[in-house]
């Protein structure tokens, strides 16, 4: 039943940890101006049970800025799982935002702090 410290599979429903966090927290305003919050990201998300539907609706709505949409979508993704945020960021890479994703992959503390 032991497993190794490095196998994530066990760790997916876990919440952030203090130092995910502040890689999250130091890498948000970066993350702010470069990701791109557009309808089909928010649909995939949704899809995969990153973001719910009131979190989709909320986010898009019209009244917000680009950078407004990022800064509620990231706050909601800072209060999800472990594994969530991982599907965020394949998501993120199917999207074609690879540099978002660098900036939020998590594994093994990769997250690039800027």
């Amino acid at each position: 039943m032991s497993e190794t410290s490095d196998d994530d599979d066990n760790q997916g429903d876990l919440p952030l940890s203090r130092g995910q966090l502040e890689l999250l927290r130091r890498n948000q305003p970066r993350v702010k101006d470069l990701l791109i919050t557009e309808a089909a990201l928010l649909s995939s998300l949704e899809a995969a049970g990153c973001i719910m539907s009131k979190h989709r609706e909320h986010i898009a709505l019209p009244n917000r800025s680009g950078y407004q949409r990022n800064g509620e979508l990231l706050d909601i993704m800072r209060r999800r799982s472990v594994a969530a945020n991982q599907t965020f960021v394949e998501i993120l890479r199917e999207h074609g935002q690879e540099m978002v994703a660098s900036l939020l992959d998590l594994r093994n503390g990769m997250a690039t702090a800027v």
